[in-house]
């Protein structure tokens, strides 16, 4: 069967326009699953910290409030080679996660961006402190 230019131009549309869908999909989940790893007080923040696929940390972009106490819990079942050393850049701190001690805190008192990585520099999130 030989298709025509119109034919293959509404064939071209449909599988961009299920390629979009299929991605904002993808996406709204990752942010809905990001607001069930952070929560909330006014005094504490505490974030279910994993590694996704890709070698990066999920959640990816972490915000506190300044002067509250950050609490990050990891995940050691997916947390594992170089991604199991948590580092928080500009606060000095890091932790290597493991089934028996899993959590790292701080205080969160410096304003700005700060990377969040593993050892091998990747599994890279954000922390921001306003």
């Amino acid at each position: 069967m030989k298709m025509n230019k119109t034919q293959i131009a509404i064939l071209m549309l449909v599988v961009l326009l299920i390629g979009i869908f299929a991605w904002k999909g993808k996406n709204k989940n990752r942010s809905e699953d990001s607001q069930k790893k952070v929560i909330q007080t006014d005094s504490l923040t505490t974030v279910k910290l994993s590694a996704l696929p890709n070698s990066n940390y999920s959640p990816q972009l972490v915000k506190v409030k300044l002067g509250t106490k950050v609490r990050i819990e990891g995940d050691p079942k997916t947390l594992s080679g170089g991604m199991d050393t948590v580092i928080v850049d500009g606060y000095n701190v890091s932790k290597k996660i493991s089934v028996d001690d899993n959590v790292l805190e701080f205080e969160a008192n410096n304003p700005g961006q700060y990377k969040i990585h593993c050892a091998n520099n990747m599994g890279n999130g954000m922390l921001i402190v306003e």
